[in-house]
């Protein structure tokens, strides 16, 4: 069992997320913040904001398949004399579409494609078309309190040069939408168990059927880290807000919990943000019990914070964030390949129980197992020995730039 989660704060950046409009005028999504009067409020942004941008970027950079029309056809494929085949469903889903292998979905009422073919279905679990998400964002708060400014918005030059003929209006329309500048935290928590597999119970025990090669898990939550780290952005009402992590702290965890949701304080004085080692060995220190909780963590800041008490931490330090993307990408990969020989493992013991096949033939099974692990191990060495030559002349490259 292994759960990645990362716990971030956005550098500043500008109103990422409307609510409802109220005539002319765009509001914020806000939260109060306590009982005081008059109340303080904060603005957030939703996780399914962050999810659209986090899928567009999949689809646009790393060619996600992303659910569509196209989804009809494999329920038309599953169907057959009257009968639906839910696992096959899944499988396919799964293994088709990037979207619902992350991000999970539910489809409620699928009678109407097969009406249309004319078809009719016997009743069906709605229960088991449904696919809850192995990645999952928090919202996004802000840090400073929202203090209702606004803005006025035209665009009196697109009015006087061709809106004015086309929409036959005599004068601009304005808009007030609310606007706030601010930093923000959110949590990300992906279940890699879930990625690329299928939920099921045996023997009251939840287990996880792969669906994919294990490359292709480990390719998936990869894509997730390299836009949530170096390509997040948001796109609204014309503008591109940066939403990769200026503060980062979290890692890879035998305990499925989201450890520093919410658990780290911080504030913002003299445009710094300030924030305690001691709320972070605090967790540390809570969840000792897990194994390997202060090796396993990792923590990125920039120079937009202050360490408000002045205490620094021995672990985790504070390491470049492509240090630890590069990390988090290795230890997710291992993961994957350990769990598919652990996998592959159990199946050739079923059959050795079985004693359908020979011993021959099992021998052959568990050869053909060591010369994958063997061919896997090559491969990450040369990967390591390729990502320390990179490092190595990137960094030669900077140092000449500093004595010139």
């Amino acid at each position: 069992m292994k759960v990645l989660t990362l716990t971030i704060v956005t550098p500043k950046i500008q109103s990422v997320n409307y609510g409802e409009t109220i005539g002319n005028v765009s509001t914020l999504k806000k939260l109060s913040t306590g009982t005081d009067y008059p109340k303080k409020l904060i603005t957030y942004f939703s996780d399914k904001a962050i999810k659209f941008d986090v899928k567009r970027i999949g689809r646009d950079q790393f060619n996600w398949n992303l659910m569509n029309k196209s989804v009809v056809s494999v329920f038309v494929r599953n169907y057959q004399n009257g009968n639906f085949n839910h696992d096959n469903f899944l499988k396919n889903m799964i293994a088709e579409y990037e979207e619902f292998d992350l991000f999970g979905g539910m489809f409620a009422d699928i009678s109407k494609i097969y009406e249309k073919k004319g078809k009719k279905l016997k009743e069906l679990d709605i229960e088991k078309f449904k696919r809850s998400q192995p990645v999952r964002f928090s919202n996004g708060y802000s840090i400073a309190e929202f203090v209702y400014d606004m803005n006025l918005l035209n665009d009196i030059d697109a009015y006087n040069r061709y809106i004015q003929y086309i929409a036959g209006q005599k004068k601009q329309s304005l808009v007030y939408p609310e606007e706030h500048f601010s930093y923000y935290t959110y949590t990300l928590t992906i279940d890699l168990d879930k990625v690329g597999a299928i939920e099921k119970e045996e023997d009251g025990r939840v287990i996880f059927e792969p669906v994919i090669d294990p490359y292709l898990r480990a390719k998936r939550v990869n894509d997730i880290l390299e836009i949530v780290l170096l390509y997040l952005n948001r796109e609204i009402k014309g503008r591109k807000e940066r939403l990769t992590p200026i503060f980062l702290i979290g890692g890879v965890y035998d305990v499925k919990h989201p450890f520093f949701a919410n658990a780290i304080y911080f504030s913002e004085q003299n445009q710094k943000l300030h924030f305690k080692t001691s709320d972070i060995q605090r967790i540390l220190d809570t969840y000792q019990s897990v194994n390997n909780i202060n090796c396993d963590t990792y923590l990125h800041y920039d120079d937009s914070f202050v360490v408000a008490d002045g205490t620094p931490l021995e672990k985790p330090s504070n390491e470049k964030l492509s240090t630890i993307l590069q990390k988090l990408k290795e230890k997710v990969s291992d993961y994957y390949f350990k769990k598919f020989v652990n996998y592959a493992n159990s199946l050739i013991d079923n059959l050795e129980n079985t004693k359908k096949i020979s011993v021959d033939q099992i021998k052959v099974f568990r050869e053909k197992l060591s010369t994958l692990e063997a061919k896997q191990r090559e491969l990450t060495e040369q990967i390591y020995s390729l990502i320390e030559e990179r490092t190595d002349f990137i960094e030669e490259i900077t140092q000449k730039i500093l004595e010139t």
